[in-house]
């Protein structure tokens, strides 16, 4: 095979996904590499020595506003800054005084590749193949609209256990700065992980003289912590469904699809087009577009069967955004993809304006796998539906999608809805399968 000299933006587009992970050099440009993942993403590289040591320094995500030539740019930046005597993995521009300056370096720390975008104006990746986080848009937007801003001109050293006490409480019970939202006990325990992580930073590297959170728990601030277990009852679902039809048809849609699917909410809001088959009745999730596809060592696509009720949703979606990449997008952004919290708000404002306990669009999947049990699905039928692990060995020696199983286990779950929105008790109770 022939050397190859010179690699260009173009040839790196032309890539095939690689079976496992790659990194490779960029030869016109020393010390400039390139780790291509097996979800086809790719990022830019600079290997250098500092303090006697080999290190490696993310440049940035390509494809995502970065090229070689800017790639080359940060790495001469980064060069400069380890001839003057500093690990350009630290920063180095300004002192760290306040909360916002602590954030954002320890956003920068855990997620280069974010950040890079962060720069750009741009809002990082819904999911990171890089990065120490599996969500880091989420953990950006904490920082962002809970921490940044309500704590973040603080001086590091005035922060005090009652000031985050208070924000944490208003989290949860809905008052004080979070006065115009809806009570979020659980999520307030995200905002609290991320400040701690955030001053446990500040301690560590030095910029603090205490963790204002030290010996602090969770429960000690109200936060409301373990599993979940909210999905919808059979007594409640003709109204959630009727509720449903009274949002805007996109956010209807989204929520009859996410029911009658029990695919995570992040999957259909990045869902594009191409990966949907009208005539097949399917609808493909890529590896990237999973959530724990990282976690196992050959990702493979999650072929999801629609049902008549479902495959009627995603035909009115069509109707709608069809002529679009994405399948879910909102009018009301502008043709933007659909953000995860609007869907979240609504759901939260349905329960209310119902008088029944919150519920959440991942409470929809949770209804989903309830309903498969109360349909008699087996087990192992059941959790395929759902995309979940049946174990590394299973993983391993069964490579089989069971589509059709898991088709009749989704017409089970719709013929149970069917029951469940009849009323008048027409319609026949399922039989429990054996």
């Amino acid at each position: 095979m022939a050397e190859i000299n010179s690699i260009t933006d173009d040839m790196l587009k032309a890539l095939p996904k690689p079976e496992k992970n790659v990194e490779f050099s960029i030869p016109q440009h020393k010390g400039l590499r390139v780790k291509h993942y097996t979800s086809g993403s790719m990022s830019f590289l600079w290997i250098y020595r500092f303090e006697g040591k080999q290190r490696k320094l993310v440049l940035g995500k390509f494809a995502y506003g970065m090229r070689i030539e800017n790639a080359v740019r940060e790495m001469d930046k980064a060069k400069a800054v380890v001839k003057a005597g500093h690990d350009p993995q630290q920063p180095q521009d300004e002192k760290i005084r306040t909360v916002e300056q602590l954030a954002k370096a320890y956003y920068k720390k855990n997620d280069p590749d974010g950040w890079v975008l962060i720069q750009q104006g741009k809002e990082p990746l819904q999911t990171s193949t890089t990065g120490k986080w599996k969500a880091p848009r989420q953990i950006w937007r904490i920082i962002n609209a809970d921490i940044i801003a309500h704590l973040g001109r603080l001086e590091l050293n005035s922060v005090t256990t009652p000031m985050v006490n208070k924000l944490i409480q208003g989290k949860v019970t809905g008052t004080g700065a979070y006065a115009d939202r809806d009570p979020a006990p659980a999520f307030a325990g995200r905002v609290l992980s991320t400040l701690n992580g955030i001053f446990k930073m500040g301690r560590i590297d030095g910029h603090m003289n205490h963790n204002p959170l030290d010996g602090i728990t969770p429960t000690d601030l109200g936060v409301k912590i373990g599993m979940r277990d909210r999905h919808i009852p059979a007594g409640e679902m003709p109204k959630v469904w009727a509720a449903f039809g009274d949002e805007n048809p996109r956010t209807a849609l989204a929520f009859k699809i996410l029911l009658l699917t029990g695919v995570r909410a992040g999957e259909l809001t990045r869902a594009k087009w191409e990966n949907v088959d009208l005539e097949a009745k399917t609808w493909t999730i890529p590896p990237e577009h999973q959530k724990s596809a990282h976690k196992v060592s050959n990702p493979r696509d999650f072929l999801v069967p629609l049902t008549p009720k479902a495959l009627a949703a995603f035909e009115a979606l069509h109707a709608l955004t069809g002529h679009q990449e994405s399948a879910l997008l909102s009018d009301k952004l502008g043709n933007r993809p659909f953000p995860h919290g609007g869907l979240r708000r609504r759901a939260a404002r349905i329960a209310k304006d119902l008088k029944i306990d919150h519920f959440s669009p991942h409470d929809l999947r949770r209804t989903f796998r309830t309903m498969l049990a109360e349909a008699g699905v087996q087990f192992h039928i059941a959790e395929r539906c759902i995309g979940h692990s049946l174990g590394k060995l299973a993983e391993t020696y069964d490579r089989s999608d069971m589509l059709e199983h898991r088709r009749e286990a989704h017409q089970k779950v719709e013929d149970l809805l069917d029951v469940y929105l009849d009323t008048s008790g027409k319609v026949a109770r399922l039989e429990r399968s054996a």
